[in-house]
């Protein structure tokens, strides 16, 4: 990725989560409206089972690990704060 593509990709990246954002508020509204307040609650527990899934198929091999081999020793609650100020 690199410094010079991070704007765009936060910006590509934010620019999927306010999208998804929204469809997820038009999509409750228009099942509230449909069938009741109470389908809210389904359809929040449905998109919780859909994210476990979308995670659980992504491949070992798609991660990149080279970001936090830096750390190797580090006790652990440091770690986040080495990656988080490196990238």
């Amino acid at each position: 990725m690199g410094p010079r593509a991070f704007t765009r990709r936060i910006g590509r990246n934010e620019s999927f989560n306010h999208a998804s954002n929204a469809f997820a508020a038009a999509l409750a509204g228009v099942c509230a409206w449909l069938w009741g307040p109470i389908v809210v609650f389904y359809l929040i527990v449905s998109m919780a089972l859909l994210s476990i899934v979308s995670v659980l198929t992504i491949r070992a091999e798609a991660i990149d690990t080279a970001p936090v081999a830096f750390t190797a020793g580090v006790p652990d609650r440091k770690k986040n704060l080495l990656v988080s100020a490196r990238s």
